[in-house]
């Protein structure tokens, strides 16, 4: 009553002023004003977007755009901070990527927003984008070729790409597109036999470089695409001891103290090159070393396009088995027990540094030709990042890194593996070109970190990091370990009981980039797994047609070479096999945009790289609602099937889920989409039947584990048969 009363004083006690507001007065007892002040009821707080966590407010910014990113920076303190929060950002995409603390980084940019919408839109285009395929031959005849080296270019001709293979058994070399064999030319052999003096070859996108026997090195010019099959030159270089003095006498020439030593001329013509390296800028209209070949005999040499010897060295009592340099400051070269790191100028050893084991050849004979040309099949692989200063050798079971970024404290950390595992192929990540140009930048997101994986004899794969810090652990630490399931009996029956009787390895080829690796087998069977989870996308290649008369089902064959593009915007690449079939695979359209995340001089990004009209804007909100919508009638057919046939204990519904793939394999999108899909209504399973039975049968592996095709498809007809029970009310479940 006393409240009532204190309204209906204050309305009496009301006036209103000349703009219509109606002014009420206060009370004039303290105590009536304490009780009127008790009576009225404070409206809740409202809850606004900045009452999100930061890991939830990034995972919303991350369905923007670049371009409106930047924007939102000025909107608030809290937006920019978590925009530009490196903390945040880590656990976000630990959490999301399973990222290291040091990995590499797919727009090279220091926009941590920009690399996770980039990330997002790549995983999804591999998993959900439409495919295209395409099979040729490089054949054309029915001789059988012998494919020893290929390499591939996905930004030539008109970024259309370029595939150049050399035959080994022919000597010839083919150039056409990555699609097909349309504006097809070759590089014929120039000679019968040409094979028989082969010991090492060396492709470019240029030019091919043939060591021999007799110490002779064939040097030919590649014909463009576009260009007559007999443009090209040929020339021959003898890079024997008995040529003539170099342009420049070396100065300085000597072991790891800089000791003098005399150079020996030997008048044998019998001294096979072993290895061979070449300046992919090479001219010839500079007289510089844009050609370094080692011998058996441990002889180092610099030569010019046009064949005039520039510089040399002699490694004392060793063979040169791997040559590589970057043309400006240093020439790696490994012998059968040193690393030399050399200068490129002066052509002096700058730093020997042991191997710590013996590089074996098996044969037994005297130390003639025979026995230098056995060190082409049984010699180590070297890899250099000059990037980061690290030298990578794989030989058998020893993995080692070393890092000469200060010649007097060189570095090293290493693996040692079993004495039952080996080391069967070995594959650096491959890097875009403006990646391959520059210097290691510690400051953008990932702290530019690089890939490298090896194929294991045991069929399993180690991804670890090349560019991890030097601490006290001197080990390397493999970031994920595969051990992918080929699956050959889903596609070509009796094909896994020829391999295991055969006792053969069910992985023959590998390639890595920034994000996924490519893992392929006998018959084209190629699949793609995430670098750092660990999870099968989906299968890349398609079963190959019957008119492919040389993969008949008692023919198999393995595949010997996987290219994938290493801008990971664009989900293509090519599979192909010794003998010259390739397949051409795609996901998803292609990206025009070149830039390789770089930064104008205002410090954000280019508006002319990253400018999407309102139409592409709109087409991309409608693909994202489709995949959201997608992913949750995946969800409901999956938990209606699992109550159906398994009841409605919760273990047997994670059981269900790990049939499918496991836990692993429901990434954050579906699991937000779950969490959506139980504040809505149940709909109606059969408008969107057709679609939810091939999403369900597309799900893909996780750790290397295949679903169990023919009893999902015989749920998923009981369930259709007993929905349609349920809806026409002919009985119950």
């Amino acid at each position: 009553m006393d409240v009532a009363n204190h309204e209906e004083e204050a309305v009496k006690t009301s006036r209103v002023d000349k703009l219509g507001n109606t002014i009420v007065s206060a009370p004039s007892s303290p105590i009536k004003q304490r009780k009127l002040s008790s009576s009225i009821v404070e409206p809740p707080p409202k809850t606004t977007i900045n009452d999100l966590p930061n890991e939830v407010l990034v995972r919303v910014f991350s369905n923007l755009q670049v371009t409106e990113l930047n924007q939102l920076r000025v909107v608030c303190k809290r937006w920019n901070f978590v925009m530009n929060d490196k903390h945040t950002w880590n656990q976000s995409f630990k959490s999301k990527f399973n990222t290291p603390r040091v990995f590499p980084s797919v727009t090279n940019s220091y926009n941590w927003m920009h690399e996770y919408v980039t990330r997002t839109d790549a995983i999804r285009k591999w998993k959900r984008g439409t495919s295209f395929h395409n099979r040729y031959s490089l054949s054309y005849s029915e001789a059988p070729m012998m494919i020893t080296q290929q390499i591939s270019d996905f930004n030539a001709n008109s970024r259309l790409g370029k595939l150049i293979s050399y035959d080994q058994r022919s000597g010839e070399v083919r150039i056409h597109g990555l699609k097909d064999t349309r504006n097809l030319s070759y590089l014929p052999s120039p000679s019968m036999n040409y094979n028989f003096d082969q010991v090492c070859v060396l492709l470019t996108q240029k030019y091919l470089l043939v060591g021999k026997r007799n110490g002779c090195l064939d040097i030919r010019s590649l014909p463009t695409m576009s260009s007559q099959q007999s443009a090209y030159s040929y020339k021959t270089i003898d890079t024997n001891d008995g040529s003539p003095p170099p342009l420049e006498q070396v100065q300085g020439e000597g072991t790891d103290n800089n000791e003098e030593v005399q150079v020996e001329i030997q008048n044998s013509s019998q001294v096979p090159v072993l290895s061979i390296a070449f300046n992919p800028e090479a001219s010839q209209k500079y007289k510089r070393g844009d050609i370094i070949t080692g011998s058996a005999t441990g002889s180092l040499k610099t030569w010019s396009l046009l064949g005039q010897l520039i510089k040399r060295v002699r490694i004392q009592s060793e063979v040169i088995l791997n040559i590589a340099s970057d043309f400006k400051k240093f020439i790696i070269v490994n012998t059968e027990t040193n690393v030399y790191i050399i200068d490129y100028l002066e052509l002096t050893i700058l730093k020997k540094i042991p191997l710590g084991f013996t590089i074996w050849n098996e044969y037994q004979g005297p130390r003639n030709i025979e026995y230098y040309l056995r060190f082409r099949d049984c010699k180590n692989q070297l890899d250099v990042d000059f990037a980061d200063f690290n030298i990578i050798i794989n030989y058998k079971r020893y993995i080692k890194v070393y890092n000469f970024k200060d010649l007097n404290n060189i570095l090293m950390k290493d693996l040692t593996l079993p004495d039952h595992i080996t080391i069967t192929i070995s594959k650096m990540q491959d890097l875009t070109l403006s990646r391959q140009k520059r210097a290691r930048n510690k400051n953008i997101i990932g702290k530019d970190g690089l890939l490298f994986a090896n194929l294991l004899s045991d069929d399993r794969i180690i991804i670890w990091n090349v560019r991890n810090e030097y601490d006290d652990e001197t080990g390397i630490i493999p970031i994920t370990t595969l051990r992918p399931k080929m699956t050959y009996d889903k596609y070509y029956p009796g094909l896994e009981d020829f391999i295991e009787e055969n006792e053969l390895q069910s992985i023959t080829a590998i390639t890595i980039n920034s994000l996924f690796i490519a893992v392929g087998g006998y018959k084209g069977v190629c699949k793609l797994y995430d670098n750092f989870t660990g999870a099968c996308l989906r299968v890349i290649s398609l079963k190959n047609p019957k008119h492919f008369s040389l993969y008949a089902p008692n023919v198999v064959i393995p595949t010997s070479f996987i290219h994938l593009n290493p801008d990971v915007r664009d989900c293509n690449g090519v599979i192909s096999s010794s003998i010259g079939y390739c397949q051409y695979f795609q996901f998803g359209d292609l990206t025009t945009d070149v830039n390789d995340g770089k930064k104008s001089n205002n410090g954000s990004f280019s508006k002319n790289n990253n400018r999407l009209s309102a139409t592409k804007i709109k087409r991309q909100i409608h693909y994202a609602v489709e995949d959201f919508e997608r992913d949750i009638e995946d969800e409901r057919l999956r938990e209606e099937l699992a109550l159906k046939f398994n009841g409605d204990d919760e273990t047997r519904l994670k059981n269900f889920l790990n049939e499918e793939g496991g836990e692993e394999g429901v990434d954050e999108e579906l699991a937000l989409a779950i969490a959506l899909s139980q504040s809505q209504h149940q709909h109606q399973l059969d408008q969107q039947y057709s679609r939810d039975i091939s999403q369900v049968s597309s799900l893909g592996e996780v750790d290397g584990e295949e679903e169990n095709d023919e009893e999902l498809q015989l749920a998923l007809e009981l369930s259709r048969i007993m929905h349609e029970e349920e809806t026409n009310g002919y009985g119950e479940v």
